[in-house]
């Protein structure tokens, strides 16, 4: 029992920004989702690729 509390206790502390020292000069997270799709290839995500068989049926 003691664990799932210390669990959800660093669990908090991870979500509230609290466990580690935090830097103002870091972006703020809001920019986070905004920068992974920049980086990601849409059209390469949409075009279906076929399955590769493995012989087995």
């Amino acid at each position: 029992m003691r664990v799932d509390k210390l669990t959800v206790f660093y669990l908090q502390q991870i979500i509230l920004g609290e466990l580690v020292p935090q830097d103002p000069n870091d972006e703020p997270a809001e920019k986070l989702p905004e920068k992974i799709m920049e980086g990601l290839d849409i059209q390469n995500l949409t075009k279906r690729k076929p399955r590769k068989s493995n012989g087995k049926k």
